[in-house]
C-alpha cells in the first residue's frame, strides 16, 4: 500500500512537472528586440512567464504596434536563476533606453511568472516614468503546485529556482510590497489540468488560484475563461489589455468570454 502511495506520488509529480515545463522551446538566455511604432513615445515590454518565450507575445505585440505603441519583447532562462538575477538582468537595458530618452512612458505586460519579476524589479528599481503594467495570470499569491511538488529534485530541476520561490506563502512572495502603480489583473479561469486543480484551493486555471492573482490595490480586475499558457494570445486578453494601458481600466461593457 505504501508503495503504491510512493509511486503515485511521484508519477504525479514527473506529470505536473513536465506540464508546467511545457513541451515547447524555451528561452536559454537573456535578450531583447524592439518593434517601432510610427512617431510613438510609449514603450510596451512584453514578459513571459516559466519556460516561455518571446514567441508567446507575438499576436499581442502585433497589434500593440498597429495601435501605436512600441513593443520590447525579452527573453530570459527562465528555469536557471531565482528571480532577483532574473528580474536585474532581464531589464538591464531600461537604463538605456531611459538615457536616450527621457521623453518615454514605460508599461509592462506580463504573464504567470513574469509579472513577479516585474513587480520585484519596480520595487527595487522604481520608474519616474511608468506608466501602466497588466498582469495575465501572475501568482501574486504564490501557487500551491509549488508546495506540493516542490519536495521532488526533477520538479525542482525542471522549474528552476525562481518558482520555488512562487511557492504559496513564501518569504520571496511574503518580501513583496505591494504595487504603487496602476495595476491592472487578468485572471484565466479554465483548467485543462484537473490532477492539478485538485492541489490548489477555490477556483483555479490549472497552474494557480484566482484569488492568488488579486491584488489589494489593483486599478481593474477581470476574468477570462481560457487556459493558463495561452491567455496572452487570446484576442480578447489583447483588446483587454490595449483598452487598460490607454484608459487605466478594462472594458467590462464589451468583455467578451474567450472560448
Amino acid at each position: 500500500m505504501q508503495q503504491h502511495i510512493v509511486i503515485d506520488r511521484v508519477f504525479n509529480c514527473l506529470l505536473c512537472g513536465m506540464i508546467l515545463m511545457g513541451i515547447k522551446g524555451f528561452s536559454k538566455q537573456f535578450d531583447h528586440h524592439l518593434k517601432t511604432a510610427e512617431k510613438a513615445d510609449h514603450y510596451v515590454i512584453l514578459v513571459h512567464g516559466l519556460r516561455g518565450t518571446s514567441a508567446d507575445f507575438k499576436s499581442m505585440e502585433k497589434d500593440l504596434n498597429g495601435r501605436g505603441l512600441n513593443t520590447i519583447s525579452i527573453n530570459y532562462p527562465s528555469s536557471h536563476y531565482p528571480i532577483e538575477t532574473l528580474a536585474d538582468s532581464a531589464f538591464d537595458f531600461l537604463d538605456e533606453l531611459r538615457y536616450n530618452d527621457n521623453d518615454i512612458t514605460i508599461h509592462f505586460v506580463a504573464h504567470s511568472l513574469g509579472g513577479i519579476l516585474v513587480r520585484f524589479y519596480l520595487q527595487h528599481h522604481p520608474l519616474a516614468n511608468l506608466g501602466r503594467v497588466v498582469l495575465l495570470s501572475v501568482p501574486n499569491h504564490g501557487t500551491e503546485l509549488i508546495n506540493a511538488f516542490g519536495k521532488f529534485w526533477l520538479f525542482r530541476r525542471f522549474n528552476g529556482p525562481a518558482a520555488m520561490q512562487t511557492a504559496a506563502g513564501s518569504e520571496f512572495l511574503r518580501r513583496l510590497e505591494e504595487p504603487n502603480y496602476q495595476v491592472g489583473v487578468m485572471m484565466s479561469t479554465k483548467s485543462i489540468n484537473l490532477m492539478a486543480s485538485r492541489f490548489i484551493p477555490g477556483a483555479d486555471d490549472g497552474r494557480l488560484s484566482i484569488e492568488s492573482a488579486k491584488l489589494s490595490n489593483m486599478a481593474d480586475f477581470i476574468l477570462l475563461n481560457c487556459n493558463h499558457h495561452v491567455i496572452m494570445k487570446k484576442k480578447t486578453a489583447i483588446d483587454q489589455t490595449i483598452h487598460f494601458l490607454k484608459r487605466g481600466e478594462f472594458d467590462h461593457d464589451g468583455a467578451k468570454q474567450v472560448p
